[in-house]
């Protein structure tokens, strides 16, 4: 052991001082950076805040009883808003419209529920919409034909 010991003081002694002082520093950096790591994972182990439990089914019910607040609209929102091809206030109408009925429902094997659609409310709906925009088709027509001319 002396031998080893005698060897390890002989290369320190070649060193320079600067040296050394480089060695040494890298060394505390190195003792720097693990106890670093060390303290990140221990702080990521710790327990979290304890949270307050929310029942889900409380706040669907808040959200489904409560009414959309109005908004106020400035000038250029409500120019577009009257410029727009289908407004927002339609949009939550046909949101609460339901367009399927069903004529008659069968259930089948293990609960499986068949149900048959009625076509009825469909196809005044596909006439109403025909009958909206039935004069931008015959302008579209209009410039079909001004346009096979040229």
């Amino acid at each position: 052991m002396s031998s080893i010991l005698k060897d390890v003081i002989g290369f320190l002694k070649n060193f320079s001082h600067i040296d050394l002082l480089l060695y040494m520093a890298i060394l505390v950096l190195i003792i720097l950076v693990v106890s670093l790591i060390y303290i990140i994972r221990i702080s990521d182990q710790e327990e979290p805040e304890e949270t307050e439990d929310v029942n889900l089914k409380d706040v669907v019910k808040t959200i489904e009883n409560n009414e959309p607040s109005t908004i106020d609209l400035t000038n250029y929102e409500n120019e577009q808003e009257e410029k727009a091809i289908i407004s927002y206030d339609e949009l939550l109408k046909r949101k609460e419209e339901k367009n399927i009925n069903y004529n008659e429902e069968k259930v089948i094997d293990e609960g499986v529920r068949v149900r048959q659609i009625s076509l009825d409310k469909i196809k005044n709906h596909s006439k109403n919409i025909n009958s909206k925009y039935q004069k931008e088709e015959e302008f579209l027509a209009y410039l079909k034909e001004l346009s096979s001319i040229k």
